[in-house]
């Protein structure tokens, strides 16, 4: 029986490959998981910085780097992969795109804001809350996707909130805060992911199809990001 369980588990495997269905491997989602705790790490740093009287300036730089350098970290982990799935390169594609593009847009609002002389305040918040949005549209783009929304509610509350901060410092400690609360959030989701299938180092697996390279479920399909 169990022999007839592993050929039927190879079978839908083969299957999803040629479809380009098996979209994370287990390797995938736990690298995800990695980076959405830098995330939350580097939120905590931005909201101690300006809870204990750091520049803003500064420390809004240094996260904004330890963000990217979190990204830049996981897509050469991914260009590692000597034999990448269909279906994961086609969400990191697709990730890619939807990333920079929302940055380019952002970047150009920053400087239309500028330019009006609309106050500080209301721009960094503004800020935030499309960029909330923007991640509510990737996440409903795809089941796959879905985790996005919990890192995008975070954001939209951080952008209704931060206009009431007396000062910037304590409007990027709150943003640290709400970004923290998301990853924080998210990384819980994928942590029960990867134990639902079998990533704490399950002695029991024994089947072929348990090994770091078989494709998880949709749960945490997106989590890579």
């Amino acid at each position: 029986m169990n022999d007839q369980i592993s050929r039927l588990k190879q079978d839908v495997h083969a299957i999803q490959n040629a479809l380009g269905l098996d979209i994370w491997t287990r390797r995938d989602v736990r690298r995800g998981f990695l980076g959405v705790l830098g995330g939350a790490v580097a939120s905590l740093f931005l909201a101690l910085w300006m809870f204990f009287g750091g520049a803003p300036v500064v420390g809004l730089l240094v996260y904004l780097v330890i963000l990217q350098a979190i990204i830049i970290l996981k897509a050469i982990g991914y260009a590692a992969n000597p034999r990448p799935s269909p279906g994961t390169q086609r969400e990191v594609s697709f990730y890619n795109r939807y990333y920079f593009t929302g940055a380019a847009l952002l970047i150009c609002y920053f400087f239309w804001c500028q330019l009006h002389d609309i106050e500080i305040q209301v721009l960094f918040a503004s800020i935030v809350l499309m960029a909330g949005m923007w991640y509510v549209f990737y996440g409903i783009s795809a089941p796959s996707r879905s985790l996005s929304l919990t890192g995008a509610v975070a954001l939209i509350g951080g952008g209704f909130v931060l206009p009431q901060a007396e000062n910037i410092s304590q409007m990027f400690c709150w943003l640290g805060i709400a970004a923290c609360l998301g990853c924080c959030f998210e990384a819980a989701l994928l942590f029960v992911a990867l134990r639902q299938k079998g990533e704490a180092q399950n002695p029991s697996a024994s089947a072929p199809s348990s090994t770091g390279g078989s494709p998880v479920s949709p749960l945490p399909a997106h989590a890579a990001h």
